[in-house]
């Protein structure tokens, strides 16, 4: 297909597509645009018996106000739009394209195991873990806005540029994840961090964080495992700075 509109429901959970029960491994593959103009909340069920997939190759564009929730697995090797409304994934995927999420939308992990190997996530909107969901997030470039709660669970080695609230959920597996903008950790709910992850928060320049000023390039000197060299680029990973971190230790510049 070169381009589809999906849209014009009149009513809550109208204009729903419906893998059919026992229909096998059915599936979508978009290799052209794909336009959600849905105003009002739809959904893509899934096939529970046979697990249904979303293939995005090309363009997905969410543009209506409401919440579409695509209960197949969804994978994104294009590019993802969310532009207005929000699009909740509540079936899993593996995904190593583009989401853009723009200011008041919301791209929404609510189930499912989620894999976003070396994909990008950009804009003033929100990425929310929520749910039941599992969000294993490696590399990649992370600058939009980050919000986990409820029973949400973030896993993986990667860094976020954007600001993170954490309300509810797990940090877990083995990795090491920068929050490098801000973190506000707030609510009553509890928030664990498991499995032998490493969580790293924003440090505030000038007093002897693993971060330079975020105006300037740095990054450690090996030669001096703990110092920094401002004309170094960052290294994240460098195993000095684990070792510290793992006995507690902040590195010095």
């Amino acid at each position: 297909m070169t381009d589809t509109t999906w849209g014009n429901n009149t009513a809550l959970d109208s204009n729903i597509i419906q893998f059919a029960p026992g229909g096998g491994s059915s599936g979508i593959s978009n290799i052209g645009t794909w336009n959600d103009t849905n105003a009002f909340s739809t959904q893509i069920r899934s096939d529970h018996i046979y697990p249904s997939t979303f293939h995005n190759i090309g363009t997905y564009n969410k543009q209506g106000n409401g919440l579409t929730i695509i209960e197949a697995n969804y994978n994104n090797t294009g590019t993802t739009n969310v532009s207005a409304g929000s699009l909740g994934l509540s079936g899993g995927g593996s995904s190593t394209g583009v989401f853009n999420i723009t200011a008041n939308s919301k791209l929404e992990s609510l189930g499912g195991t989620h894999y976003l190997n070396d994909a990008a996530t950009s804009g003033a909107g929100t990425l929310h873990i929520r749910g039941n969901s599992i969000v294993n997030v490696n590399g990649g470039k992370h600058s939009t806005p980050l919000a986990i709660s409820q029973d949400g669970q973030l896993q993986g080695a990667n860094t976020f540029d954007g600001p993170v609230t954490w309300t509810g959920g797990s940090i877990k597996g083995g990795g090491l994840t920068v929050f490098a903008e801000s973190l506000s950790i707030t609510g009553d709910m509890e928030k664990k961090i498991d499995g032998g992850h490493i969580l790293l928060p924003p440090i505030v320049p000038g007093h002897g964080s693993m971060f330079p000023p975020r105006t300037t390039t740095g990054g450690f000197n090996p030669a001096r495992p703990g110092r920094r060299r401002r004309s170094d680029p960052l290294h994240i990973h460098h195993p000095a700075s684990t070792a510290a971190l793992q006995k507690n230790k902040w590195p010095r510049k």
